[in-house]
This record gives structure tokens, sequence and C-alpha cells, in this order.
């Protein structure tokens, strides 16, 4: 254990709980978007984890095990899992996201207030993971020195010693993923805050579906490629996947129409009366 190692798990920890606060912040001084909206997408993310979580580990779960998959046994049934829990994710926060929309912010449905939301529901997320990343590095700072088996029982003390190994042996550059990937999926939730926003815009229920397929699909790589492919390929796939939905929230930016400096404020039939108006007291003053 370096000082440079506590420092680089310090920091991977401070940029996932500081970041969205950051962004937040340079995005009300840009746009005067209210901070409300990003208490709002935290509350809509927290609201959703209330009933993703339990239908999980009681509903999904369950159904899963009936069906007899095994992410162990073969690819197949890892990717059907993938899917299934992609979906699941899918499904309970973008839900959340448009019910927040439709009966929450019925007047606040501005692009730039679309961003908010996104920063709240995807920040907290990040805030809550850099929490946990956090209180990790107090633990094994804590346990340093320390004998296991005053904490752990006599059984468990090699595991939790080679997990202690695994943690401070674990290069630095692979401790920072953990702050690109929640870069990452906040630029993601910031994009699926756009699309969902669309389906009440355009009164259409088919941008609710793309953004939990959407959702589906990152979260599937996320699942599939974590217990698949090398940790740097997994977070490319998700990093990729962000940067694209950071894409498509701006490709539905709304346009300012121009305003026509030289459009006359009253119609040609009034400017018409209000000259003959105005000429006749003219006349009337010259010839008194």
């Amino acid at each position: 254990m370096s000082i440079l190692a506590i420092f680089v798990r310090a920091l991977n920890a401070g940029i996932m709980l500081l970041l969205p606060l950051f962004v937040a912040l340079a995005w009300t001084k840009r746009t005067k978007a209210s901070w409300r909206l990003f208490g709002i997408g935290t509350a809509a993310f927290i609201a959703s984890q209330v009933l993703h979580i339990p239908f999980n580990i009681f509903a999904l779960s369950s159904l899963l095990e009936l069906a007899g998959l095994d992410a162990s046994e073969s690819v197949g049934a890892l990717a059907v899992i993938a899917i299934a829990l992609g979906l699941s994710a899918g499904i309970f926060e973008e839900t959340a996201r448009y019910l927040v929309y439709r009966y929450w912010l019925k007047r606040e449905s501005a692009w730039h207030e679309g961003i908010m939301l996104g920063l709240g529901h995807g920040g907290v997320e990040s805030i809550i993971v850099g929490g946990l990343a956090l209180y990790a590095l107090a633990q094994v700072l804590v346990l340093r020195g320390e004998n296991l088996g005053n904490y752990i029982p006599p059984d468990q003390i090699e595991l939790a010693q080679a997990q202690l190994t695994a943690y401070w042996n674990m290069p630095w550059h692979t401790v920072l993923l953990g702050a690109v990937e929640r870069l990452a999926a906040l630029s993601f939730h910031i994009g699926a805050s756009v699309i969902v926003l669309q389906a009440l815009r355009r009164d259409n229920l088919i941008w609710l579906g793309i953004a939990i397929a959407w959702h589906a699909l990152l979260d599937g790589i996320a699942v599939f490629g974590g217990q698949s492919w090398n940790i740097c390929t997994t977070e490319a796939c998700i990093v990729l996947l962000g940067g694209l939905s950071l894409w498509f929230a701006f490709l539905l930016r709304e346009k300012a129409s121009p305003q026509k400096d030289t459009e006359p404020l009253v119609t040609p039939e009034i400017s018409r009366i209000d000259y003959m108006v105005t000429s006749k007291e003219l006349d009337d003053s010259r010839f008194g």
C-alpha cells in the first residue's frame, strides 16, 4: 500500500461524488435551469429503485431460476440473463422518468430542463456509487494492520485477505475506470431523459419504448461484458453508448425560431387608420 494507491482511490470516489454537482452547477449558470429539476431527477431514480431492486431479487431471479438459466453454464444463458436485467432496469427507470414528466413537470418540458432532470437522475446514482467507494476505502484503511479475526469469522479470514490484496493490487488506471463509467452513465441518463421527453412533446409513446430499449442495451452489455470480456473492453462499450446518448440529446435540441425585428407590431389596416387620424390632428392644429 502506498500514498499513491490511496490517493487514486480517493480521487476515483471524489470524481463520482462531485462531478454531477459541478456539471449541474455549470448547466444552471448557462441555462438558468432550476435545481428543483435536479432534485426531481434524483427522486425519480430513487423511486424507480424502490420497486426495481425488490423486483429483481424476488421476481426476476425466481423466473430465471425456474427457466433453468445459469450464467456460468453457457454464453446463451448469460445473454438471456443480461437482456432480462437490462429490460428490467429500462422499464422501471424510463417509466419513472415518463411519469415524472407527465404528472409532475407538466409545465417544465423544455430541452434544457430535460437535461437538468437527467443530471439529477444519473447524478444521484454516481453520488451513491462514489459514496460506497469512499466507504470501502475507509474500511480497508481501518483494517490496515488489524487482526481480521477480530472482525470476521475464522472461516472467512482467508477470503477477506484475498479481497484486500486484490483491492490494493488493482492498477491505478483500472481504479479510475469507475469514475469513467459514471461519467458515461451520466451522459447516458442525460440522453435518455431527453428521449423520454419526446414522448410528451410529440405525444407518441414510441419514444418511451426507444428509451427503454436503449437502456436495456447499455445495462445488458454491462452485465454480459462484466462476465465475458476484460474490463477495458466492457468500459469502452459503455463509454461509446454514453457518448452516443449525449449526441442524441443534442440532436433533439429544439431550434429557436428567429425573431423578425422588422415585422410590424400592428396590422396595415390599423396603421392606415392611425396615419389618417394623426394627419387630421396635424391639419387641425395648423389651421386652428
